[in-house]
């Protein structure tokens, strides 16, 4: 299984979808993943090669430079993290590729509906030729860990834990 994860977003970005990016990699590290990411120097994660792709230049070119990534990955599957800038090098990819396309939902307020009718079309495009779509709840505290103040004693809990240990278990069953 040859596993990628495209991204629109990975930090130094900020942002929720930017973190789940990197924590998704870090738990999927194991599996042998590369990554796509959108920006100049991405953080690095232990065990994942990252592939990034400048977000300046003409949109078409970068979109291009995506595919051409994309093909010489050559992923069994293909993890999509929702964004314009990855929905539709994904779909594009997807008539080129056998490659198993999960389209995670990740940053719920780009999936809502736009003013932009082809953004819209592109995205119910990738989520018919998926195999699947996951969209993450809304609670943030699932999939970031409890931060530890000091002077207080931090209250046991294996919600995180064990939310990633399904997340990640869906997706490698999906995968395979």
């Amino acid at each position: 299984m040859r596993l990628a994860i495209l991204t629109p977003l990975f930090p130094p970005d900020t942002g929720h979808s930017a973190k789940y990016a990197k924590l998704l990699a870090e738990h999927l590290a194991k599996q042998q993943c590369q990554m796509i990411a959108y920006g100049k120097l991405p953080e690095q994660v232990k065990g994942v090669e990252i592939y990034p792709i400048s977000k300046r230049g003409s949109k078409i070119l970068l979109i291009l430079q995506c595919i051409r990534k994309l093909k010489q990955l050559k992923p069994t599957t293909l993890l999509v993290l929702n964004g314009p800038s990855s929905d539709l090098p994904a779909l594009l990819f997807s008539y080129l590729s056998p490659a198993i396309i999960i389209y995670i939902i990740s940053d719920c307020p780009t999936n809502k509906s736009s003013s932009n009718w082809l953004k819209d079309v592109v995205h119910k495009k990738l989520v018919r030729r998926a195999s699947t779509v996951i969209e993450l709840p809304e609670e943030t505290n699932l999939f970031i860990p409890a931060e530890i103040l000091p002077f207080q004693t931090p209250t046991p809990t294996n919600d995180y834990d064990s939310w990633w240990q399904r997340h990640t278990k869906v997706i490698t069953d999906y995968a395979q």
